[in-house]
């Protein structure tokens, strides 16, 4: 993600990105690289930022979260000068001292910046796994359209929110980071983690018989 260095202490490095045996695999790991911001230090994160702006559809992606205490997640956002609007598809993580805080999948919305609206909306969904996430691969979907936005976890839907800000064209995102505030700092003595994405797939919305014969 070119336009965003991360939350502290972590860094995003392009060397953590990587594509190995047909899965997308981002890695955050104990280290300090020279030459970093003022903040930064101790842990290094991985993110990759769609070019193309996405809209209505279906995404679906087979996931395994890293088993660390940074996140690993899968969202959708955009920051225009009157618009400003996130999808986060999961947030999820891995590894924590609370052995429930590893099996909650979050399900969340933003709205920072929009045409008639005061002040922001922010809201999520917890849905708690039968097991730890980090344990096995899940087959996640976001089916996002102009009357609402459904979040499934395989195949079970978990969430269904109205579809009130959500018209602009976003880019889709996968990323890592140190959440200090909400997931805590990772052990310096765990080296790695790894968030891997076996598939990545995109279904346009149907184009109705009217619309066709039109």
């Amino acid at each position: 993600n070119p336009g965003w260095l991360v939350r502290q202490p972590g860094y995003f490095s392009t060397e953590n990105v990587k594509v190995k045996d047909g899965k997308l695999i981002l890695t955050s790991k104990t280290e300090t690289l020279s030459n970093l911001p003022e903040g930064y230090h101790t842990f290094t994160n991985a993110a990759v930022k769609s070019k193309a702006l996405m809209l209505y559809g279906y995404y679906e992606i087979l996931c395994k979260p890293m088993d660390s205490r940074c996140s690993s997640a899968f969202w959708f956002y955009a920051a225009d000068p009157d618009i400003s609007t996130e999808i986060d598809v999961f947030e999820i993580c891995g590894k924590h001292p609370d052995p429930e805080m590893e099996r909650k999948y979050f399900a969340t919305t933003h709205v920072m910046k929009h045409p008639g609206l005061e002040g922001e909306v922010h809201d999520h969904v917890e849905w708690l796994a039968p097991v730890r996430m980090a344990e096995q691969y899940w087959t996640v979907g976001l089916e996002w359209n102009e009357k609402e936005i459904k979040w499934f976890v395989n195949g079970q839907l978990i969430r269904t929110r109205e579809n009130a800000y959500w018209h602009q064209p976003l880019n889709m995102n996968f990323d890592s980071e140190t959440m200090p505030e909400w997931f805590g700092i990772p052990d310096p003595a765990n080296p790695e983690g790894h968030f891997e994405i076996d598939y990545i797939r995109v279904w346009k919305p149907s184009i109705s018989k009217k619309n066709c014969l039109d």
